[in-house]
């Protein structure tokens, strides 16, 4: 089983499918929310950090405002093109099984989703066996909707108003 943040392009469905693929997990999160998490997890990580223009350190300089700013127009951004891309090619496709996951869900019942998609993959299994949460893993609350109460309003407006409806028709997040 493959996991990433693959890009949904003609190269890459091309690979996946010359080898056999016909079953895929497609696996979303509120953009905003994704922003949110990304905002935190950006900082953190040195390596990304490193590409931080004009310089890590005048980034970090940068309030928190700025720098959800900087991430709006950046990946936010191709959140959303990530995000139409994969719900094109899932309308469009028919000889692959995609069965569409939430963070929510998982957030909100880990063992029913991971019971899920071991059935998707004819997994046959009452058990669900998980790591527990470690804070070195998993950096902040994990609560969904974090970012409704830390970015700021005239942001979420911003992010809101740059997302399709048909995300949030599709996908049932609330504006």
């Amino acid at each position: 089983m493959l996991a990433c943040h693959l890009s949904c392009n003609e190269d890459n469905i091309r690979i996946l499918t010359d080898h056999g693929l016909n079953r895929l997990v497609l696996h979303v999160r509120d953009p905003r929310a994704c922003t949110y998490s990304w905002f935190h997890y950006y900082r953190q990580r040195p390596t990304i950090l490193a590409r931080a223009k004009p310089s890590p350190e005048a980034f970090l300089a940068l309030s928190d405002e700025q720098q959800i700013d900087y991430h709006i127009a950046s990946f936010f951004t191709n959140c959303i093109e990530w995000l139409i891309a994969w719900s094109d090619f899932h309308d469009a496709i028919e000889d692959m099984q995609i069965l569409v996951t939430s963070h929510d869900r998982l957030a909100m019942d880990p063992d029913g989703f991971f019971k899920e998609i071991f059935a998707f993959y004819d997994i046959d299994t009452d058990r669900v066996l998980r790591a527990p949460k470690d804070a070195k893993v998993n950096f902040r609350s994990g609560l969904s909707d974090e970012w409704r109460q830390s970015i700021a309003q005239t942001q979420i407006a911003r992010m809101t108003e740059m997302m399709p409806d048909r995300l949030f028709d599709r996908f049932g997040w609330q504006r």
